[in-house]
């Protein structure tokens, strides 16, 4: 409970600075992508910009660590262990994990290069988050809507999003 007040506090604090850079830039004709880079620098003492830039690399290297663990997990003990190769021993699964975290790392660099600039990917990424939310809260409001596995129907719509070409 506790770190959720604090991670409600922090977002108040991020909302303040946006506040504050709409007031000190707004009418300057300053590119909206731009703005927080140069709060950064005309607020910031030139200290304080290096710890501002490994906090916020520090916070990215977090998430992309956490991904990367979560989701060689997830796949060897939900997917590999029961329906792949079940009796095997830790070594083993400890392997894969590890072989499925540098595919999930590979992959994330492949596609961080496809994409054509960083609100590119985000489009993309909030497209595909947008066709797979709405099925999977349907199947988790309505026992009906899920008589099979939701495998094929959220990888379908999301593959034309993920393409390189779009």
């Amino acid at each position: 409970m506790f770190g959720i007040m604090i991670k409600r506090c922090v977002t108040i604090a991020w909302a303040l600075v946006g506040i504050a850079a709409a007031g000190l830039y707004l009418g300057r004709g300053i590119d909206a992508d731009q703005v927080y880079g140069l709060v950064a620098h005309d607020l910031l003492p030139k200290g304080f910009i290096g710890l501002f830039i490994a906090s916020m690399l520090a916070a990215v290297m977090s998430s992309c660590g956490t991904m990367m663990v979560t989701s060689s997990a997830l796949f060897t003990k939900n997917l590999y262990k029961p329906l792949l190769m079940p009796g095997k021993d830790d070594n083993h699964y400890k392997l894969i994990g590890r072989i499925v975290a540098m595919m999930v790392v590979v992959t994330g660099i492949y596609f961080a290069f496809c994409f054509p600039s960083l609100v590119g990917g985000l489009e993309i990424a909030w497209k595909v988050a947008s066709m797979m939310g709405i099925p999977l809260l349907m199947g988790l409001l309505w026992r009906r809507a899920n008589p099979q596995p939701p495998g094929p129907p959220l990888c379908w719509p999301s593959g034309p999003c993920c393409s390189p070409a779009t």
